[in-house]
């Protein structure tokens, strides 16, 4: 493969020789990438999002601060736009803390929200689910991270750690789509969202592995 050799000497560096630099130079098709039906957890995501699309119950997304975080939250907002949801985002800043907290679900409340969608956050957001089921609010999580114990009793959970949340959010989105405008034309609009989604996994330094496996030293 002739490449040049300022580039050849960065993949050296890195161990990425052979074979392995074959592969890492040749970009994945489209229709390579794994189905969103193979992720356990997404069908009740996609039922409870696409039951408060069309009641047009409120939602309030929850995304993380990061690269990651934004983008996910930018391909989840964007989708719920398009299927015609009522739907706003809240992006804290990291003066705010990190993932959900029980001042954010208190300011959707306030907002009117029926429906909390954490992304890049939420699977250790225990006590604000709980304040969110007290005050009659539905909450659904798409992330990445390690957990913590038990999960927390959100309504629909997609968790996954072989993507970051920008895959997952993807995944959703790709999946809601099909549910909505048939194949064709889901496929179709993927092909643009899926842009976000590789540079969320650039950015969180994620590699697909064996379900199961872990790519992350750190927690969040």
């Amino acid at each position: 493969m002739n490449i040049p050799d300022s580039l050849a000497r960065v993949l050296d560096v890195r161990g990425i020789t052979g074979e392995a630099r074959t592969k890492f130079l040749s970009p994945v098709q489209f229709s390579e990438i794994e189905r969103p039906e193979s992720l356990p957890g997404l069908g009740t995501v996609v039922a409870r999002l696409l039951g408060a699309v069309q009641s047009l119950q409120p939602i309030g997304i929850f995304a993380d601060y990061d690269c990651d975080g934004v983008l996910s939250g930018a391909i989840l907002y964007t989708t719920l736009r398009m299927l015609g949801a009522d739907v706003s985002i809240v992006v804290p800043t990291r003066d705010n803390g990190y993932g959900l907290s029980t001042a954010a679900v208190k300011r959707f409340a306030n907002e009117g929200k029926r429906l909390i969608l954490t992304v890049d956050n939420g699977i250790m957001a225990h006590e604000p689910i709980k304040m969110a089921d007290r005050l009659g609010i539905d909450t659904v999580i798409v992330d990445h991270h390690h957990k913590n114990g038990e999960e927390p009793a959100a309504n629909a959970i997609l968790w996954d750690d072989r993507y970051c949340a920008g895959g997952l959010a993807f995944m959703v989105a790709w999946a809601l789509l099909k549910e909505v405008r048939g194949e064709v034309m889901a496929d179709k609009t993927a092909k643009s969202l899926v842009r976000l989604a590789a540079i969320a996994m650039i950015a969180d330094k994620v590699r697909p592995s064996k379900p199961g496996g872990s790519k992350k030293s750190r927690p969040v």
